[in-house]
């Protein structure tokens, strides 16, 4: 199923959101300290980052997983490795949401 976005997500929702957070990752819960700044180096340090991507780019993603939710409260500015963990974390928890536990019995 194909994602849908605003008329307006690359002209005025993103260069927003990207502007709120100083150009600058806002971190995930996995890296909440993340502040890998748009199209600087990567820290070398890291042992996160993939030497394929010299450079970061930053997405504005839906924390929701909609990106018709446009509300600012919804949307993160994410460099890969933090994007690649919130929505690790999102599908987690719609798992959880939908299947039963190991050895719980489903009745319905």
């Amino acid at each position: 199923m194909p994602r849908r976005y605003p008329a307006n997500w690359q002209s005025e929702i993103v260069p927003a959101i990207l502007a709120r957070a100083h150009f600058c990752c806002e971190g995930s819960f996995a890296h909440p300290a993340c502040r890998a700044a748009q199209h600087l180096p990567r820290p070398l340090s890291d042992p996160g980052w993939s030497p394929h991507e010299p450079v970061v780019h930053l997405t504005v993603v839906a924390l929701d997983g909609v990106p018709m939710h446009t509300d600012p409260a919804n949307l993160k500015a994410l460099c890969p490795r933090c994007r690649t963990s919130t929505e690790a974390q999102r599908r987690a928890e719609m798992r959880r949401g939908r299947q039963p536990r190991a050895r719980q019995l489903c009745l319905f």
